[in-house]
């Protein structure tokens, strides 16, 4: 179970134990926390983000079915990622119109600051 793993399948018996799991982590078979197992059973399934151990966070769907917990997810980091790019592209949006209007306030009062000089000498055009 890494950041770049892609789904998994895990299966917990009445007794909270992994019985089969497509996924480990540091070469064991991760526990859920027996809550989300608990919850589980008892109102027949549960949604969750699983964090087992820093840097790591799973989204996690959880189903009952014949006595067992039937546990499936996959990590949440290509979809953060996708996030932080999402971040990066409105900010630079952002920067430019801000950059823009910069530029336009300060070319507008340029042009008010040469009108107000040409009323004042009287001169035509402002040289």
């Amino acid at each position: 179970m890494t950041k770049d793993s892609g789904t998994f399948v895990m299966l917990y018996g009445p007794d909270n134990k992994p019985i089969y799991s497509t996924v480990t982590l540091h070469g064991d078979v991760p526990n859920l926390p027996p809550g989300v197992l608990d919850t589980t059973r008892a109102g027949g399934t549960d949604a969750i983000t699983w964090q087992p151990e820093p840097g790591l966070r799973l989204a996690v769907v959880t189903g009952y079915a014949a006595g067992k917990v039937v546990v499936a997810g996959q990590s949440l980091t290509p979809f953060e990622n996708a996030d932080k790019f999402t971040q990066l592209v409105i900010a630079g949006g952002w920067l430019t119109s801000m950059l823009v209007l910069a530029a336009a306030s300060t070319f507008t009062l340029v042009i008010r600051g040469r009108g107000k000089a040409d009323r004042t000498t009287g001169r035509p055009g402002g040289d």
